[in-house]
């Protein structure tokens, strides 16, 4: 059977869909992503391929003549038996419904994000937009598969996926370069600071993060913030005990976070990947749900701050992550 799976963005939402591949006996599947995000879906053994398409690069130059050329060679790629969008968005729908294929599954009207997605799809799923975000995607691909998926078929795929083959994987290259950078750190447990988001909203302040530094004197620490380099520049100026990370691309930062012994940040992909990869994670919340978007297990935990990320002391944090250090 033929598959085109579309999820464009973003990291985490592709990380949502991705983690939950091994649930589902293996297909031929083709992934259509945005190109930014397409070195994620790299090496894993549940996607037959991927198709980049440069949508952000063509939206942000405003190349419109270029982005219909590319939209219209979606008709001449092949038949599929079937096309899933797990997004639920209009240009998510819409790239479905250029793909050649007699069955479409996607959300209904009041559960994708953009109802207007449903009217592309032959067959729709509906499932409460509240619901949280593996329960939703799992239950639309069983759907797709002609499966049923309970809660309890999910929460034993959770509670047993670290036995499975990884959904994501980095290659040999990316995994040899990292160990590399960090072989001169020794033995010490690794954790990674994620110091940015998407959103100022889920991004902990970084005098948190230095607080948060000089409570595990015992662990060797790695900060990552590739939108604004500085910050990590600064705190390292404020602890020279911290090691601010070059630059990685994503087959670089999975190799990173399957080498780390935790992974510290926000509600981002950073944090959500280490998940996915079955390492050890501790998300901070504030404005987005621990019910809807936490990624828990024993060595995945989450904090919530409704009131900001400012008002979550690191003193909690440190605490929490010295509880998840020791169940590894």
């Amino acid at each position: 059977m033929q598959e085109a799976l579309v999820k464009l963005s973003s990291l985490g939402d592709i990380i949502h869909l991705a983690l939950l591949l091994p649930m589902f006996e293996n297909r031929e599947r083709m992934w259509f992503v945005d190109s930014e995000f397409a070195p994620l879906l790299e090496n894993s053994p549940f996607i037959s391929a991927i198709y980049p398409l440069p949508l952000r690069h063509l939206l942000r130059t405003r190349a419109s003549a270029k982005l219909v050329q590319i939209l219209w060679q979606l008709r001449n790629i092949g038949t599929f038996d079937y096309v899933i969008d797990a997004q639920g968005l209009f240009k998510s729908a819409l790239i479905g419904a250029l793909l050649r294929t007699k069955s479409r599954y996607g959300f209904s009207r009041k559960s994708a994000r953009e109802g207007i997605a449903a009217l592309f799809y032959n067959h729709r799923y509906h499932i409460a937009y509240s619901e949280h975000i593996l329960k939703r995607n799992a239950q639309l691909l069983a759907f797709a598969y002609g499966q049923a998926c309970d809660e309890a078929r999910l929460a034993e795929f959770l509670a047993t996926r670290a036995s499975r083959p990884l959904p994501l994987a980095p290659s040999a290259e990316g995994a040899r370069k990292i160990a590399a950078l960090l072989q001169p750190f020794g033995a010490k447990p690794k954790i990674l600071f994620a110091l940015e988001s998407s959103r100022a909203s889920k991004v902990y302040p970084p005098q948190h993060f230095l607080a948060l530094s000089k409570l595990l004197p015992e662990c060797q620490i790695f900060l990552i913030s590739h939108s604004a380099p500085e910050v990590a520049t600064q705190l390292v100026a404020q602890n020279n005990a911290l090691c601010a990370l070059p630059r990685l691309n994503l087959d670089e930062l999975k190799a990173l976070i399957l080498q780390t012994d935790l992974v510290i940040g926000g509600d981002t992909g950073v944090v959500h990947l280490a998940f996915a990869l079955c390492r050890a994670s501790l998300m901070l919340f504030s404005d987005t749900t621990i019910e809807r978007f936490g990624l828990l297990s024993p060595q995945n935990r989450a904090l919530h701050a409704p009131s900001g990320l400012q008002d979550l002391a690191p003193e909690s944090v440190a605490q929490c992550a010295h509880a998840i250090l020791e169940t590894r």
